[in-house]
């Protein structure tokens, strides 16, 4: 009998080492499915990324493009607004505004791509470019936490009028 338990014993324990390995090497084929998984996503993500910066130097020439042909002279733009809510919305000097679609133009802009969207048009029309913040979002405090809603591209007459409209209302606050 006392022979018939040691089988017995030794028998339970190679089942439960089995069991282990069996349930050691499942973990790991997961585990590597999930790695892989995590590779493609990651790869893609960065085939994506890459196409969508190669696609904004092209958007930007559709961009000044349209707005070529809809006004004369590029002087005219007093500030160019890329908003994450409304897209893109140019305001002219003689009080007309003009729209850009994206999606009707056949595009697709991500928020990571709005800044350098942004970057390229102001390069391109000789404008400088301006986060737009959204002060309205308050934190758990009751402070005001700002949020970035798009970019303002503004031509260098408009900043130097408000440059000079800054400077005369503190010459007055001085007085």
């Amino acid at each position: 009998m006392d022979n018939s338990f040691a089988y017995a014993f030794n028998l339970a324990a190679g089942i439960c080492l089995v069991f282990i390995f069996y349930k050691i090497i499942k973990g790991i084929i997961i585990l590597f499915k999930g790695i892989t998984r995590d590779v493609k996503y990651t790869a893609e993500k960065v085939k994506d990324n890459r196409e969508r910066k190669a696609n904004l130097p092209l958007l930007a020439d559709d961009i000044v493009r349209s707005i070529k042909s809809q006004c004369q002279d590029i002087n005219q733009i007093e500030r160019i607004v890329l908003s994450h809510y409304s897209g893109l919305n140019i305001y002219l000097t003689d009080k007309r505004n003009l729209e850009y679609s994206f999606e009707k133009h056949g595009y697709s802009v991500s928020l990571t791509s709005y800044s350098d969207l942004a970057d390229l048009l102001a390069q391109r029309l000789f404008l400088t470019k301006q986060p737009i913040l959204n002060d309205t979002a308050y934190d758990a405090y009751g402070r005001t936490s700002y949020t970035l809603e798009g970019y303002s591209l503004i031509s260098d007459r408009i900043l130097e009028k408000q440059r000079r409209e800054r400077e005369r209302k503190e010459s007055l606050k001085r007085c």
